[in-house]
């Protein structure tokens, strides 16, 4: 097969993998805290980082997740992929307890208690200094087929790998078959 038909047909491959992987979708709530201490409920997807540090407090509703999937949260902030030195970054606390931190490269946490999880994130963004255009924070609960997941990796590694090496190459061409 052509070489740029292979390349082809794993990419397509791969993205209905990342489409598939989560069954399930659903925004977190989202609150902030006013100069007083005072919880506010603000919009999922809302800009911050004007002041470096804020706290969060993100509500969960969650079910149990059917046989091969698990539930995950996932915080973005719409700087994935960019600069790491200037990224914001999230500490998670869940009872009062550190249980992960979130940047641009560390976007989920698995979440195995089901009812309703409240998880404390402590944010830090150092944006204003760099005149950067300030990040918005966004939760989600997801529930992600963990065996299509593992498939998907399989696939990607080699596939990104190969495609590093040089077009033409035999190299390449036989890792991609």
């Amino acid at each position: 097969m052509i070489q740029h038909q292979l390349e082809a047909r794993i990419f397509r491959i791969l993205s209905d993998f990342d489409r598939m992987l989560p069954s399930y979708r659903e925004p977190a709530e989202l609150y902030t805290f006013d100069e007083s201490g005072s919880k506010l409920a603000v919009p999922n997807g809302i800009a911050w980082g004007e002041d470096p540090w804020q706290s969060f407090e993100v509500l969960l509703h969650v079910t149990p997740a059917p046989e091969g999937r698990e539930n995950y949260l996932y915080i973005t902030t719409g700087r994935e992929g960019q600069w790491d030195a200037c990224n914001p970054q999230f500490e998670a606390r869940i009872n009062g307890r550190v249980m992960q931190a979130f940047d641009v490269n560390h976007i989920r946490m698995p979440i195995e208690d089901c009812g309703d999880v409240c998880i404390e994130l402590k944010g830090y963004c150092c944006g204003s200094e760099l005149k950067a255009p300030r990040p918005f924070v966004s939760a989600e609960l997801r529930q992600i087929n963990t065996e299509l997941e593992q498939l998907s990796y399989d696939i990607r590694v080699p596939f990104e790998a190969a495609t590093l090496l040089p077009a033409g190459e035999r190299e390449r061409e036989v890792a991609l078959e």
